[in-house]
């Protein structure tokens, strides 16, 4: 069997210190900014939803009047599509 050895010339009483704000502000930016993100992310898609909804029910709306609705003649399409 071969063995592997490995040697870390690591001294254990380093001085190299690190300052608290490069620990402490990633930390703190990730805790308070990723809720922030996903929050901001949730409002604007169900902001596009809205409108989205908004703009179908004006366009049904207006149609109502002149033709057929759109959700209809869809069905009516695909109820043909399957019968043959």
């Amino acid at each position: 069997m071969l063995a592997v050895s490995f040697r870390f010339n690591v001294s254990r009483t380093s001085n190299a210190a690190v300052s608290p704000e490069t620990v402490i502000i990633p930390i703190v930016s990730c805790i308070i900014g990723f809720p922030i993100l996903a929050l901001l992310v949730i409002c604007c898609l169900r902001r596009r939803a809205k409108l989205a909804r908004d703009r179908d029910r004006r366009r049904n709306i207006d149609l109502q009047d002149h033709a057929v609705s759109l959700v209809r003649i869809n069905a009516i399409h695909r109820f043909m599509n399957l019968a043959y």
